[in-house]
């Protein structure tokens, strides 16, 4: 029987490329694991800022103890209880957030001649508040 002129001859095996289907699924699976790797970088990127801010709390607070350890006795109230030193904000040096470190210090008597000091830093980051706490104890020699 003659062929149709119609039809053309096409072989099932040369057929070796992908469709238009495929090549749009492809891409649309190649997009959303794009989309899930920004997503994870973000993450990544405010959990590290996070430690960062930390980190300056934590040297904020530290560099204000060793201040507060070098004031002499007759700077420290006696007043029973904690009594606040004074309190302060400064400015982050991380990334130019402009950011604001609130830094509260306060003394309490511990004996006529020892005294705990306490220093706090608060701040807040994506509008969640942070705060760091240090806490030390500080004996005069008599007569000081």
């Amino acid at each position: 029987m003659p062929e149709h002129p119609a039809t053309v001859p096409t072989s099932s095996s040369s057929n070796a490329g992908f469709t238009l289907i495929e090549v749009v699924v492809a891409m649309a699976l190649i997009l959303i694991s794009l989309l899930g790797l920004l997503q994870v970088a973000g993450l990544a990127t405010a959990a590290n800022m996070k430690n960062q801010l930390r980190d300056e709390a934590v040297l904020v607070a530290e560099k204000q103890m060793a201040d507060l350890m070098t004031k002499p006795q007759s700077a420290i109230s006696t007043t029973a209880g904690f009594s606040p030193f004074d309190s302060f904000s400064t400015a982050s040096l991380t990334r130019g957030t402009g950011l604001k470190f609130g830094v509260t210090r306060e003394t309490s008597p511990f004996s006529s001649t020892s005294f705990q000091y306490r220093v706090t830093v608060t701040w807040k980051y994506k509008q969640n508040g942070y705060s760091h706490e240090v806490e030390a104890m500080r004996s005069f020699a008599t007569g000081n």
